[in-house]
């Protein structure tokens, strides 16, 4: 998924509508990448880049084996975690959203007997070798009209350039008794802190609060069930390094409840 800044800060004065609550959204401040604005509802309070267009959120996947080794351990911490929480179990059909390399649903497909997946990725390149890796593939959502038991969107929803439209999208995909998983990094917690990975990608264009994402999974007949552990997100390394990194993850719920969840991680399911 990629972004072209124009490197031109825009005019502080300016102002747009909050596109999760239409509310009125002014120049907050120019992250790394982008000119932020945000919500003026302190009930909503999204941040999100100004002027961003259809494609920015579009990024590449270069160095696919580079990818599949930096997250290896961690898909599979990860894919047991879906598996103990229920989400994941034998002949499950899964939609990856946002599949990129593919190595999620390389993890899925040698550790759940008998999943079934299919990949969106909106990267042409990606796309096509995902499907040369043997999965199902589409450029959108619109492509696929099937329905599926299990909805991955890992660090997806921030690239996104109408995420009310896109989850609408993604829940008329759900089987019954379907769940999605989703996370984004926060854009600012719930303390006030913008700390956090939000800013640190080029290719991000949307930066939710707590708020704000409970907003737009309303809005497309979704719920939060519960904040889960963003943990289970990050990769291990080994040896000491190993060592510090399960520290920072005993650590991180602590930091949470005293700043604010930095990472946003829940499964949704629809709002009947």
């Amino acid at each position: 998924m990629a972004i072209q800044s124009s490197g031109v800060s825009l005019d502080t004065s300016q102002s747009e509508a909050c596109p999760i609550c239409r509310s009125p959204a002014n120049w907050a401040f120019k992250s790394r990448f982008v000119d932020v604005a945000q919500c003026s509802s302190t009930e909503c309070s999204h941040l999100f880049a100004m002027a961003a267009t259809n494609e920015d959120g579009v990024q590449t996947h270069e160095d696919a084996q580079a990818e599949e080794s930096l997250f290896r351990e961690r898909n599979s911490r990860l894919v047991e975690f879906w598996k103990k929480k229920g989400f994941l179990r034998p002949g499950v059909r899964v939609l990856d959203v946002g599949a990129g390399a593919g190595h999620i649903s390389k993890a899925i497909w040698g550790l759940v007997e008998g999943a079934d997946l299919t990949c969106i990725e909106a990267d042409p390149a990606s796309c096509l070798a995902l499907g040369s890796l043997g999965f199902q593939s589409h450029r959108s959502l619109l492509d696929c009209s099937d329905t599926f038991d299990a909805i991955l969107l890992v660090e997806v929803i921030e690239h996104v350039s109408e995420p009310a439209a896109f989850l609408r999208a993604c829940r008329e995909r759900m089987a019954t008794g379907a769940k999605i998983f989703l996370s984004t990094p926060c854009g600012q917690t719930s303390r006030g802190s913008r700390a956090t990975n939000a800013y640190d990608t080029r290719e991000h264009v949307h930066f939710f609060t707590e708020s704000s994402l409970r907003a737009v999974c309303n809005q497309a007949g979704l719920k939060v069930l519960a904040w889960e552990n963003g943990s289970v997100l990050y990769p291990r390394r080994f040896g000491l390094k190993g060592w510090l990194d399960r520290s920072k993850s005993l650590v991180r719920p602590v930091r949470d409840l005293l700043r604010g969840r930095a990472h946003l991680v829940a499964f949704l399911e629809r709002e009947e």
